[in-house]
């Protein structure tokens, strides 16, 4: 019986992991990380039991049990921060009384912590959800610490939550950013390390943003090692950002020596503080020309013949990033001003990215005190095994993604001038024979894998027609038989020929042609149908109306013009592939009102699925709402009883032309809506339909098809080709931590450590905090 009793006993403690004394435990794992928010660092000395200056954990062994990286993690969902002993790579516990991990309580929703580099005997802690500003002795966060640097913990209410603080160069100062009341807070560090009362310094703008936006030019520094020819970005058209009808709200601060950066998630601009004297005063903004959230600047770069000494890197509202290069002025504080940095689609003054931004730093492994690579003297060392395109040592930005990803662009690479071997960048030997084709330039992605050839048309392109496959062969003729591609006797200006290959015998004339821009090209299925539907379209449903003695279609859905449908008068008088083009045209996919027995072609099958016909009618002009039509009396009497009645399913399609599709990047147009909800084509060279003997360019392919086919004869005819052999950007996946599946992911935050120079990953959704070594690039630890 005592037995028995100790049993029943033993099944009713583990009722939480249990499902049955006589099933398979369930196991149960103490929760440790919890919404990580914000990581910051300081140096335990391990013999004399007390933080010391970062500096003291430069350089150190992994192994030396003197003096341990330490990083404090902030744990938004429950108030705590979580301390990690980076040299042991261990999560530690703050009261091995309780089981599982425990971690300090701080105040509510603590968003960001700060340390004095020199002097890190006190944390502070931004608590949003408490309003206030805390300071704790870090003891506090690492029980093998002697003594406290102050008496006692506390903290300093403030009048809305702090999203971001920062502590000035000598530390005497802390700031706070207060979004919601448009201010910033000026707090003073007492000597013992705690704070005094709070002033609020309220944002002001200026009255008016007069100065140009963005910089007519940019050479950037690069290396291309490749017989293409990479063109330039194109400068945009200088433009002047306007202020929004809102409060300033401060994202974020940033100490530049003797000046405050501080990004406005509302306003076109950052503001600036000058905070050298008693009182900070005002600068001059920083004008970036759409709200930006955050912030990363680089160091005095200093190299060569560089234009722009350093950069500024931030984030929009959009989750694009953005470089600004610093230029002096005379008599006064230097100023920043946006860079073109990008050639292809898209804003050409933002970094073309894999996705949004979430996140982002500037990393500068080896580049202090670093020299540029020297072949000769790198030949046959250790050091050169490292070098290739995982390999970071100089200056490069770290971005987040909202794809659970972090990409890294280049700014400064010192093994840049060691790598490369054909014609362009020979130098009669090189340290990888893979290594044939580099492509390295400021502010652009970097590439993270050896390339040894150029993109290329994977396979024949195939060409569909009426149901019987076929391919296109290397003079351009469709096999067996259809239609074929022209040659385009030389690619545009921006690109090059991808098929068929250069040493083609006989005709050696492109006949396909692909951006040369490795930051701009894309791997990707491209599809041109003739007559084909134009995305987002094919569910639309409309009515008819008679409107200003015009025949129209109401579109239920509207934003015809955001997808790039185009009407007969939109294009008049355009140039380019767009001159001449007779308007998209609409298809019924309803079944006729009338039961005329003229109407019984329109009438969908059910047995087959299909149509005798379809009811067309072409666009004279599209507006963002509804389209002008025209169509013979005989087929708009077919479905007479729908007008202004019944909403009818249909779609637009192209009209005696193909329409171009790519499977990442969609169809490619300029069009969009003017203010009186007219669409116009912005670009004409954008004109995302492939008309028969003409050539056919958007910013990532380019071709011209020949053949004689007839409008709205129901044709089945596919061009289809996969560009291939893209150059790979560099990423560190952050979802993926097993060879098994990805982790939900969300990048919160990308910080550098200059201590161990190392990158540091906060995933706020999977909880965890990842390590990075950069040289070359591979992930050493998670924690979680």
């Amino acid at each position: 019986m005592r037995s028995f009793s100790k049993l029943l006993l033993l099944c009713s403690l583990a009722l939480g992991a249990l499902s049955g004394c006589g099933q398979d435990p369930v196991l149960v794992t103490p929760p440790t990380f919890e919404r990580p928010g914000a990581i910051a660092f300081f140096c335990y000395d391990g013999v004399a039991r007390r933080p010391v200056a970062l500096t003291e954990c430069e350089d150190r062994d992994l192994g030396d049990e003197r003096y341990s990286l330490t990083a404090l993690v902030s744990q938004t969902a429950r108030g705590e921060v979580a301390t990690v002993d980076l040299r042991v790579q261990s999560v530690l516990d703050s009261d091995v009384r309780v089981p599982g991990f425990t971690f300090v309580r701080v105040g509510e929703v603590p968003l960001d912590i700060e340390l004095n580099d020199e002097n890190p005997g006190v944390t502070y802690v931004a608590a949003f959800g408490s309003r206030r500003v805390e300071y704790y002795a870090t003891a506090r966060f690492r029980e093998d610490i002697d003594g406290r640097a102050i008496e006692q913990d506390g903290w300093v209410n403030l009048p809305d939550g702090p999203t971001d603080i920062e502590l000035n160069e000598d530390g005497t100062e802390l700031y706070a950013t207060l979004p919601e009341l448009g201010a910033i807070a000026r707090i003073p560090v007492l000597p013992d390390g705690s704070l005094g009362d709070a002033e609020i310094l309220p944002l002001e703008l200026p009255e008016t943003l007069d100065a140009e936006l963005v910089a007519e030019s940019y050479d950037p520094e690069e290396r291309i090692c490749a017989e293409t020819t990479i063109p330039l970005p194109v400068p945009v058209s200088p433009r002047a950002p306007a202020l929004a009808e809102a409060l300033a709200r401060p994202a974020q601060i940033v100490v530049d020596g003797a000046t405050l950066l501080i990004p406005d998630e509302t306003q076109p601009l950052i503001h600036r503080f000058d905070i050298s004297a008693e009182a900070p005063a005002a600068l001059d903004p920083i004008l970036t020309g759409s709200p930006v959230t955050e912030l990363a600047l680089t160091p005095e770069l200093a190299l060569g013949e560089r234009p722009y000494s350093r950069f500024l890197y931030a984030i929009d509202t959009d989750g694009a990033v953005l470089v600004l290069g610093e230029e002096s002025v005379e008599g006064g504080p230097s100023t920043f001003r946006v860079l073109p940095v990008h050639q292809g689609d898209g804003a050409v003054d933002r970094i073309r990215l894999a996705s949004r931004a979430t996140a982002l730093t500037v990393m500068t492994p080896g580049f202090e005190g670093g020299d540029e690579c020297s072949l000769a003297d790198i030949l046959g060392t250790e050091a050169s095994a490292n070098i290739g395109p995982s390999a970071m040592r100089g200056v490069f930005l770290a971005v987040g993604l909202a794809n659970g990803l972090v990409q890294f662009v280049d700014i400064v690479d010192l093994d840049a001038s060691c790598r490369g071997g054909d014609q362009v960048c020979s130098s009669g030997s090189r340290i990888d024979e893979r290594d044939a084709q580099v492509y390295i330039r400021e502010n652009a992605p970097r590439i993270g894998a050896f390339v040894t050839t150029g993109t290329t048309v994977s396979g024949d392109p195939a060409f569909e027609f009426e149901g019987a496959p076929g391919r296109i062969d290397a003079q351009g003729q469709g096999v067996p038989g259809g239609p074929s591609l022209a040659s385009l006797e030389s690619c545009p200006d921006t690109m090059k020929g991808i098929f068929p290959t250069a040493t083609t015998e006989g005709d050696t004339s492109a006949r396909i042609c692909a951006t040369a821009s490795p930051w701009a090209v894309r791997q990707e299925v491209w599809e041109a149908r003739w007559e084909g539907v134009i995305p987002n379209t094919r569910t639309g449903f409309a009515y008819f109306a008679e409107e200003d003695g015009e025949r129209v279609l109401r579109f239920e859905s509207g934003r015809l013009c955001q997808r790039g449908v185009l009407g007969s008068e939109n294009v008049s008088g355009l140039e380019g592939a767009a001159a001449d083009y007779i308007g998209d045209q609409v298809a019924i996919l309803s079944d006729p009102s009338s039961d005329d027995a003229a109407c019984e072609r329109f009438i969908l099958d059910s047995e087959s699925g299909l149509r005798q016909d379809t009811a067309l009618l072409s666009i004279v002009r599209s507006e963002d709402n509804r389209v002008v039509i025209e169509a013979e009396e005989e087929v708009l009497s077919c479905f007479r009883g729908a007008l202004a009645s019944t909403l009818l399913e249909v779609e637009v399609r192209s009209q005696s032309a193909y329409t171009v599709i790519g499977s990442t990047s969609g169809f490619v147009h300029s069009v969009s809506a003017d203010e009186d909800g007219l669409c116009v084509v912005a670009d004409p060279d954008r004109f995302p339909r492939a008309i028969e003997g003409r050539p056919f360019e958007n910013p990532y392919v380019a071709f011209s098809i020949e053949s004689e086919l007839q409008s709205g004869s129901e044709i089945d005819a596919l061009l289809s080709f996969i560009v291939g052999s893209v150059p790979p950007a560099l990423v560190a996946d952050v979802g993926l931590r097993s060879n098994l599946a990805r982790f939900s992911t969300l990048v919160r935050e990308v910080v550098y450590s200059p201590t161990d120079e190392h990158l540091y990953v906060l995933d706020s959704s999977g909880d965890a905090l990842q390590e990075y070594s950069l040289y070359p690039l591979s992930r050493e630890r998670v924690y979680e």
